[in-house]
């Protein structure tokens, strides 16, 4: 059995940073103005909480809008089954960090402790009246007549890694967010070419592979909220696509070259090569450790 939460760690930190875009693209049902009471100032409380060791949902947007959760229209079972057939294409995991590596994660253990230590435990958004909370732009609300994205440059939102398990679970067996059709549960159920969908293929897949690292994870035993998931959006202003899309033609890629930088993936940094290819000057590619979090091409 594969030690994922090394080798497979970039992809799920990628999944799991679609899950948090994806939860904050919808759009509102009916009225554009909701109840007073769904709505908060969301000013002087972000930066407190990102300071505690409890950290819950944090945003620096200007408002919060919270959602209660509709009733599902699966079982998880059935989610489990439509990503995997009779389990074809699962492979049984283990984790070699921060858990026990003989503890093998089959689909039966990951949906026993999704049902039991996620969905009927400790709320992860009890805090928030057990109704999901997303940072909205007043402004954009009343002006939208298509899906928009809440964050303003400069803005960020995080949410903590058991209610980024919570979402996506609810996700899978179809519970939507009542008044705002978000969208992770749009897509995961949009029909895609010749009646394929995304939570029956690879995307539903990977979320179940981000919930057996949910599973193995001890930040989460006992109702923990574990460490606290963050998307930033640029304060630069960033040219439109088309402007990129002129940029590009005629320019040549052929020579431009390939570099690796083994990072946080399991591997053994930069001494673990592929043969052929040149390594990231070290500089540029450093490896996480306690005291810092390493140098990769997103590090500033």
């Amino acid at each position: 059995a594969p030690a994922m939460l090394g080798a497979a760690c970039a992809a799920l930190v990628a999944a799991a940073m679609l899950v948090l875009g994806l939860i904050a693209i919808g759009a509102v049902d009916g009225s554009l103005t909701p109840p007073a009471a769904s709505w908060r100032s969301a000013q002087g409380t972000a930066s407190r909480r990102l300071e505690q060791d409890d950290a819950d949902f944090v945003t620096n947007a200007e408002s919060v809008r919270t959602f209660r959760w509709s009733e599902p229209e699966r079982s998880l079972e059935d989610a489990f089954h439509d990503a995997f057939p009779e389990g074809e294409g699962w492979w049984t995991v283990a984790f070699s960090e921060g858990g026990d590596p003989d503890d093998h994660l089959d689909g039966s253990k990951v949906i026993a402790w999704v049902n039991r230590s996620l969905l009927a435990g400790p709320d992860p958004f009890a805090a928030h009246g057990a109704a999901v909370p997303v940072p909205w732009d007043t402004q954009n609300v009343l002006q939208a007549t298509t899906a928009w994205d809440q964050l303003k440059p400069g803005q960020y939102v995080g949410y903590t890694r058991r209610q980024l398990c919570f979402i996506v679970a609810k996700s899978l067996i179809g519970a939507g967010t009542v008044g705002y059709e978000n969208g992770l549960k749009r897509f995961l159920s949009k029909q895609g070419y010749g009646g394929c969908r995304p939570s029956a293929e690879g995307f539903g897949r990977a979320w179940w592979a981000l919930l057996s690292a949910c599973a193995a994870d001890p930040g989460l035993e006992e109702g923990g909220q574990g460490p606290m998931l963050l998307v930033a959006k640029g304060a630069a202003e960033v040219p439109d696509p088309d402007t990129l899309k002129d940029a590009s033609v005629g320019y040549p890629l052929a020579d431009s070259g390939f570099r690796l930088c083994r990072f946080g993936d399991g591997s053994a940094g930069s001494n673990a090569q592929l043969f052929g290819v040149p390594p990231v000057p070290k500089h540029h590619c450093k490896q996480p450790t306690y005291e810092g979090p390493g140098v990769d091409f997103m590090s500033p």
